[in-house]
């Protein structure tokens, strides 16, 4: 389960989402008028440092997983993660009981590359027969 909730926090289903200011506000210094749009940026928000031990790196143990945004929060949560965490579940535990001793290599973390660090330069294997 952690390790599709880690995946879900590094590749969440979308990386951002736009919302409407309700009312003039002021946001940590920045003036906000009603109407205005807000793009939220969910990828860089499980990627904050002040919210998630090492965030750029892609660990499957990592406790503060429930802070999470992949899939909103609240009026905005979204219904299909259950069914989402599901089949993710379903198709890692068939790729791991073909692939028993398939496992991450502990020696070779995961970096993130690209203009939104959505992919992986790579996903350093190990496989013992």
């Amino acid at each position: 389960v952690t390790a599709v909730k880690e995946a879900a926090r590094w590749h969440p289903p979308f990386s951002a989402s736009v919302r409407y200011v309700a009312t003039d506000t002021l946001f940590h210094g920045a003036e906000m008028r009603a109407g205005e749009k807000v793009y939220m940026m969910i990828l860089s928000a499980n990627r904050d440092e002040h919210v998630f031990r090492a965030p750029e790196r892609f660990d499957i143990a990592r406790e503060d997983l429930r802070l999470s945004i992949a899939f909103g929060r609240g009026l905005h949560h979204c219904i299909g993660e259950a069914l989402t965490e599901i089949a993710a579940r379903e198709a890692l535990d068939a790729t791991l009981s073909a692939l028993p001793g398939l496992r991450l290599d502990p020696q070779r973390p995961t970096e993130p590359r690209g203009i939104s660090h959505h992919e992986l330069a790579r996903l350093d294997v190990l496989y013992d027969t």
